[in-house]
């Protein structure tokens, strides 16, 4: 539902619902908005791309691929001095972006 609401712009509707769920929403579902974020509301005129951000650092504070996306985020709308700042703190905790992967799984019926 949350991958519906963010690929239609609704990103409001997508925050109140993941906030409003009864379990404790997970990185991928945080980072799924944040991805919509950054297409829909690249200046984040409504505020849910912070919110999100800080969501998504606080859950994994060490995941190289969320710090890059937020830093690359805040270098897209000028925000330099906090785009260093998390590019900074990666090279001092030695955390840097692992290339893409993929798993595929294979079943075979019987």
């Amino acid at each position: 539902m949350v991958d519906i609401l963010s690929r239609a712009g609704r990103l409001d509707e997508a925050y109140k619902f993941i906030v409003d769920m009864p379990i404790e929403a997970d990185a991928v579902i945080w980072r799924t908005l944040l991805s919509a974020c950054h297409i829909h509301d690249i200046s984040d005129y409504t505020g849910v791309g912070e919110k999100v951000r800080k969501r998504l650092l606080g859950l994994e504070p060490k995941r190289s691929g969320n710090l890059v996306m937020v830093a690359n985020k805040y270098a897209e709308t000028g925000l330099w001095e906090k785009a260093a700042k998390l590019r900074s703190g990666m090279k001092e905790r030695r955390l840097k972006k692992i290339a893409g992967e993929s798993c595929v799984s294979v079943f075979q019926n019987r």
